[in-house]
């Protein structure tokens, strides 16, 4: 269920569903007999806020304790008009993707139908920080409709405190999108090369291609990223200061840095290498000043502090920003699929690759495409002012 017809979507969902609670159930308990701790639980759609229960199914996940994080993605109109809403996710420690593909209403137009949708975005945004809410900017990228907009996105994420993360997502023409977006030339399409460039392009060189690495756990065609210590004067990607084994160990077999023992082992021996070679590496004297600190705080010498908390210590030393590329008809790898560490969890059990649910299974999934109900779509006339102050 969704109440937007966004041009650009990657899946298709013809009617109205609203998943039971026995089904939310089945599709934890699915999770939990698999994987002894998930790194993320993410709750989508569809508008996952508009489900009548949404609220008692995060209290279900959270019941749960095996999940480190639990986020749900939305595209901000309930947020934008509830600032109530925003203060129950922070109440339970939930984590809000937030569909943001540009600043500028012409391209949110083209990306998401008609409407001041950049009013929407910056209302979202301003009771997201009231609500203190931890926030991950998503932008899916179209050449030649947003594309220029990277730099502005990047830097949003590193001028607010409660934007943790940015998460850049070349479009895919697959569900709705694969057959009202374009028309588009399946060989002249964005890729995570491009989106690397742009973002080096557009930030005058903060940010470079060596900065960005795939993600281990992944194909190296479905995901990059940076880590970025926060400093007296600004972010400094990790690949900078860090030795590549160091911090490719670091984010193996996961989808975020944890703070455990091979965090703190990785922070000890940059420290120990930065100060054996101060003066050779540049920004030595800066990366560990901060080094020092983020070790002081996540490992104090006085007392301990469990996983958890240091978890949150670490949202507010480090930004991160993702590059995931989903698949369509014409960039489909089997070998891709194989690699794949974003799955959909199914009420029967199943995990199953993302790509390969919304490209060969989710048209013929009844609960989408039965005619169960009728859509109500937010109009150009439902708008929502930005915020004043």
């Amino acid at each position: 269920h969704c109440d937007l017809e966004c041009p650009v979507c990657i899946v298709q969902n013809r009617h109205n569903y609203h998943m039971s609670r026995q089904e939310f159930v089945a599709v934890l308990d699915g999770l939990v007999q698999k994987e002894e701790l998930i790194d993320t639980v993410n709750l989508s759609g569809g508008e996952p806020t508009l489900h009548p229960d949404f609220m008692e199914f995060l209290d279900i996940t959270g019941q749960y304790g095996r999940f480190t994080r639990v986020s749900v993605s939305t595209n901000g109109l309930r947020i934008a008009k509830d600032l109530d809403f925003c203060k129950q996710l922070a109440d339970r420690g939930t984590y809000v993707n937030l569909q943001l593909d540009a600043l500028s209403n012409q391209a949110l137009r083209t990306l998401r139908g008609s409407g001041r949708h950049d009013a929407v975005k910056l209302r979202a945004l301003d009771n997201l920080e009231k609500a203190g809410v931890r926030t991950t900017i998503v932008s899916t990228v179209a050449k030649g409709v947003n594309d220029s907009d990277i730099g502005d996105c990047v830097r949003l994420l590193t001028e607010n405190d409660f934007i943790l993360s940015l998460m850049f997502q070349p479009a895919a023409y697959t569900g709705y999108g694969g057959g009202t977006f374009g028309p588009h030339d399946p060989c002249d399409i964005m890729t995570i090369p491009d989106i690397v460039r742009e973002i080096q392009t557009q930030t005058s060189g903060d940010l470079t291609r060596s900065d960005f690495f795939p993600l281990p756990c992944s194909h190296p065609g479905c995901f990059a990223l940076t880590y970025m210590l926060k400093t007296d004067n600004g972010y400094l990607p990790f690949p900078r200061f860090i030795e590549l084994e160091s911090y490719l160990e670091a984010i193996a077999n996961r989808g975020t840095i944890r703070p455990d023992d091979r965090f703190d082992r990785m922070l000890r021996d940059t420290i120990d290498r930065l100060w054996s070679a101060a003066g050779q590496i540049p920004d030595s004297a800066r990366v560990l000043k901060s080094l020092k600190r983020a070790l002081r705080l996540l490992y104090p010498d006085d007392r301990r502090i469990e996983l958890e908390s240091r978890l949150r210590i670490g949202e507010g030393l480090v930004k991160t920003i993702f590059i995931h590329a989903f698949m369509d008809e014409h960039t489909f790898e089997v070998d891709r699929i194989k690699k794949c560490c974003t799955h959909y969890a199914l009420p029967d059990g199943r995990l199953m690759p993302g790509c390969a649910y919304n490209m060969l299974y989710r048209h013929r999934d009844q609960r989408y495409t039965g005619a169960i109900g009728q859509k109500q779509i937010w109009s150009a006339g439902d708008e929502v002012t930005p915020p004043t102050g």
